[in-house]
């Protein structure tokens, strides 16, 4: 099997694994161009994906990685683009209905890696919940329990991409709102969120174990999605490390926190490889979507 490392490429990873995405159906949020997301995208069309399902707020944002999908998959694959604000939980419903529709033979591989960072001023999204937390973690977290059936259909696997910022804050799941706005900071805010992606993942993975889902929790690193950080460099990401160790190891290492290319889940501090953090998570995600979730 082909070693990798920080320096590994998402092109290194598909040329050295790609038949693995050959005739598979992948769904990917984020998928602007420039990011991450597109990257990702191009990089599995040119690996003979059998269907790409892009679900983000523009379409003609997603245009020009869609173009470059056809020049590099040409008819092998077909992509089709979903409208999805994970900020608006009605629009990741309708988002979910129609990528079920569009993929009756089941997904593959869920790639959660749209997102929101550090805003300046508090906001709220459509169900009122503070911006970064509702874009970067409860829309995902709902797009993914709606897509589980499909997922299990094909031993899929679903990553969610989160960042070294866990690191600043503790999470504090009883005010997701920060007392409405009052003791909002943003880096703290997008913090959080990034520590509820480890967290969801962890949860998620005790109760997909009997599926045979694999779940990761993946940091980019520097390969941020540019429209993030306005930084452009993609050498690492978040689908190359998820995609390599899936293929290598398997559900085994399903709810890991990957950076790096590697597994490093003794990096985590205690808070964010906790269990018990990661279901207080979940109940609170699922009281604020209002619906329970039994895969």
């Amino acid at each position: 099997m082909p070693e990798f490392n920080v320096d590994t490429t998402v092109s290194e990873v598909i040329k050295a694994l790609g038949t693995n995405a050959l005739g598979k159906t992948f769904v990917i949020t984020g998928p602007s161009a420039g990011g991450i997301g597109a990257t990702a995208a191009i990089a599995l069309a040119s690996a003979k994906a059998k269907q790409l399902i892009l679900a983000g707020r523009s379409q003609s944002k997603a245009q020009p990685v869609i173009d470059e999908i056809v020049k590099v998959g040409g008819s092998d694959t077909t992509t089709i683009f979903v409208e999805l604000d994970l900020t608006d939980l009605s629009s990741v419903r309708r988002a979910a209905a129609g990528i079920r529709e569009a993929a009756p033979d089941g997904i593959n591989g869920l790639y959660n890696n749209a997102g929101i960072m550090a805003p300046r001023e508090f906001k709220k999204s459509a169900d009122g919940v503070e911006l970064q937390f509702a874009a970067n973690h409860l829309g995902h977290f709902l797009l993914t329990n709606l897509l589980l059936p499909d997922i299990a259909k094909v031993d899929g696997i679903v990553v969610n991409a989160t960042s070294r910022s866990w690191t600043l804050a503790d999470p504090d799941y009883d005010d997701v709102n920060f007392q409405d706005g009052n003791a909002y900071h943003g880096w703290i805010a997008y913090s959080r969120s990034k520590t509820a992606n480890i967290h969801f993942s962890i949860a998620l993975s005790e109760r997909v174990k009997k599926l045979n889902i694999t779940v990761f929790a993946v940091d980019p690193g520097m390969a941020m999605d540019s429209n993030l950080t306005k930084n452009s460099g993609i050498d690492n990401d978040w689908f190359g490390e998820g995609f390599r160790i899936a293929t290598e190891r398997g559900n085994e290492s399903t709810g890991s926190y990957l950076e790096e290319c590697e597994i490093r889940d003794a990096k985590l501090a205690d808070y964010a490889k906790s269990l018990e953090s990661a279901e207080k998570l979940w109940d609170v995600s699922e009281k604020l979507i209002g619906e329970k979730f039994a895969p």
